[in-house]
């Protein structure tokens, strides 16, 4: 839901409709906060693009005057309600472990998409108040989801080539600045097969035995557990969990406990999938099993 106002934002902003697109901001920001970051980005857009500085200022006030007004309805219900102020936040937790390898080349690759903007910029002032939104909603979008990474980060992987183009043009190599491109991609082909293949393989092997012993839990839980009794899954991994087990997830006083902890106090273990192997396949010196309320 962020993402999809963020992404209105952008696109009403780039049509200089600063007050729907502030609108779209403030409820995207809402439900993740970090949403708040399109804020600074309508503000640079209509300075850079009112004709003077009086009507700049007030268009920038404008701007925070609305976004204030969306935002405060939720703050005054927040402090009544007695709920938090910031709502749910990104976490490096909600994206899959990624080995270093991999995080130095997504780094790698997001940091020369901002050096293809600066670039840009420098030569048409224009281009960083039509790119810097689109690479800031690539960058949330990136890191609010797992599976939002795999699609941006296409778009991020060709601003990362622009910007090897706009880096060897820039010092005067303009007819090296093709090769240099194919060189780039050549480097990062051959980094992906031997650095990057072999430390993701050893992450996804261990990812799909977790998976298989999540399967093997619920699926029994699925089958023993009465009525509406409801699961508890404090190990993580709960949509699995609940889609295995076809059951709604409850709290820590639920009658059944989905968990890799080595005791849970006040309940025992009722399946254990792995009791009857002589040497347990899990990467971690845990693994799950059901737990039932004594």
């Amino acid at each position: 839901m962020a993402l999809l106002f963020g992404g209105l934002s952008i696109f009403f902003l780039l049509r200089n409709d600063y007050i729907v697109a502030t609108i779209a901001a403030a409820v995207a920001s809402l439900v993740v906060w970090q949403a708040a970051l399109l804020l600074p980005v309508l503000m640079l857009d209509a300075s850079i693009n009112s004709q003077d500085p009086i009507q700049a200022r007030r268009l920038v006030a404008t701007i925070a005057l609305v976004f204030g007004s969306a935002v405060l309805p939720w703050v005054l219900f927040a402090v009544y309600a007695g709920s938090a102020l910031i709502p749910n936040e990104l976490v490096a937790s909600e994206i899959d472990l990624l080995s270093l390898p991999v995080l130095f080349e997504v780094v790698l690759f997001v940091g020369l998409m901002f050096v293809a903007v600066v670039l840009m910029a420098s030569r048409h002032r224009m281009v960083l108040r039509t790119q810097s939104p689109l690479i800031l909603w690539i960058v949330i979008a990136s890191f609010a989801h797992r599976q939002m990474l795999v699609v941006t980060l296409p778009l991020v992987i060709v601003y990362a080539f622009f910007a090897v183009h706009a880096i060897i043009e820039l010092f005067g190599k303009k007819n090296l600045a093709y090769i240099g491109v194919l060189l780039f991609t050549a480097l990062s082909l051959a980094y992906n097969q031997f650095v990057v293949w072999p430390s993701t393989r050893r992450i996804m092997d261990s990812a799909v035995i977790v998976t298989e012993e999540i399967q093997r839990v619920a699926s029994w839980a699925r089958m023993n557990m009465e009525g509406q009794e409801k699961l508890y899954a404090p190990s993580g991994h709960e949509g699995l969990i609940q889609f295995y087990s076809e059951r709604e997830l409850g709290g820590a006083d639920a009658i059944v406990h989905i968990t890799n902890a080595a005791d849970v106090n006040g309940y025992r273990v009722v399946f254990d999938p792995l009791a009857n192997e002589t040497q347990s396949t899990s990467t971690s010196s845990q693994h799950y099993r059901v737990w039932r309320k004594q």
